[in-house]
Order: C-alpha cells, then sequence, then structure tokens
C-alpha cells in the first residue's frame, strides 16, 4: 500500500514537472512571435521597408557611374530590435568586394553595428555641411590598405553614416543625394 502511494506521488510529480516545463517553453517562444527578430536579410529594399513598417528610409538617387556600383544593393539588412537600423551593401560590377555602405540606425542604440568595410586607421577629419546639416568627413584607411572615406550625420533621430571606397568628393555627392532639400 505504502509502494503504491510513493509511486502516485512519483508519476505526479514527474507530471507536473514535465508540465511545468512545457509551459516555461511555450512562454519562451511567445516574444519570438510577437517581437521583429534582430538582423534580418532581405532580398529587396521593399520588402524590409514592408517587413519593419519603415517609414523614412534614406537612400541614394546618385551613385557615380564611375564607381561601378552595382543597383540595387547586393545585400540589405534591416532590424526593430534592440533598436531599428537599416543597412545596405553594394557591390563593385566586376567583383564580389563591397565599395559602398550606407548604415541608419536610431540615435540612440546602445551600441553601433559594425560596418562590413573595416575601417583600419583614420588619416583625416572634418566637419562638412549636407543640404544645411551638419556632417562629419572622416578620410581612413581601410583593409587591404585601400584609401576610403566615411561620412555620418544626425537625422532627425537617426544616425545615416556612409563608407565608401571612393573619394571624399565622390562620398559627399552620395550622402547629399539621400537627403531632400531643406
Amino acid at each position: 500500500m505504502m509502494k503504491h502511494a510513493f509511486a502516485t506521488r512519483l508519476i505526479l510529480f514527474v507530471i507536473t514537472i514535465l508540465l511545468v516545463t512545457v509551459i516555461l517553453a511555450v512562454l519562451n517562444w511567445i516574444p519570438s512571435l510577437v517581437q521583429k527578430q534582430t538582423m534580418k536579410r532581405f532580398s529587396t529594399i521593399d520588402s524590409a521597408m514592408k517587413a519593419f513598417r519603415m517609414h523614412r528610409l534614406f537612400l541614394p538617387t546618385y551613385i557615380p557611374e564611375d564607381l561601378h556600383f552595382v543597383w540595387p544593393p547586393a545585400e540589405i539588412y534591416a532590424q526593430e530590435v534592440p533598436f531599428s537600423a537599416f543597412i545596405m551593401h553594394f557591390r563593385y560590377k566586376d567583383s564580389r568586394e563591397i565599395g559602398l555602405v550606407i548604415q541608419q540606425a536610431d540615435a540612440n542604440a546602445p551600441y553601433q553595428i559594425a560596418p562590413l568595410i573595416k575601417i583600419k586607421t583614420m588619416t583625416a577629419g572634418s566637419q562638412i555641411s549636407i543640404k544645411n546639416r551638419k556632417a562629419v568627413l572622416q578620410s581612413a584607411v581601410c583593409d587591404g590598405d585601400v584609401p576610403c572615406n566615411e561620412v555620418s550625420w544626425n537625422e532627425d533621430g537617426t544616425i545615416i553614416t556612409l563608407i565608401c571606397k571612393c573619394s571624399a568628393q565622390d562620398i559627399v555627392k552620395i550622402a547629399s543625394s539621400t537627403l531632400p532639400s531643406p
């Protein structure tokens, strides 16, 4: 009789543990259904905008032809969690190499997303104006000892950063083309 009561309690204990485990697993899974995933890859700019209901996206309307970048961007990434961000990578027509990165991220983001074009050393920096907006232009040397430039500014709470293996003049033209006139 005592063995029967012990066995019954043991079975009830095991069933309780299994139910609690299942309930916790379901509760852990629910946020992934509600929240958008962090940094997700998209095949088109439109699909990223629709998935994350982006209302303001800064896209270049001008890219110098002599830079030989392919449009549309080769890679497009976006996220809403833990902060909103949108990244585009442009490849050269004649290689798989990325030559231009355009990033947009919430100015209050707790960290910066590391760009795909790696900057080895900054050589010079200056404040410039792009369509009456204060921006920082920095000349640099990127991986492979290739000269490159970075320009960034805060556009109403969004930090826009362009990194390009091109001249300062070209990156400023591209950056300017992402903005409407003031």
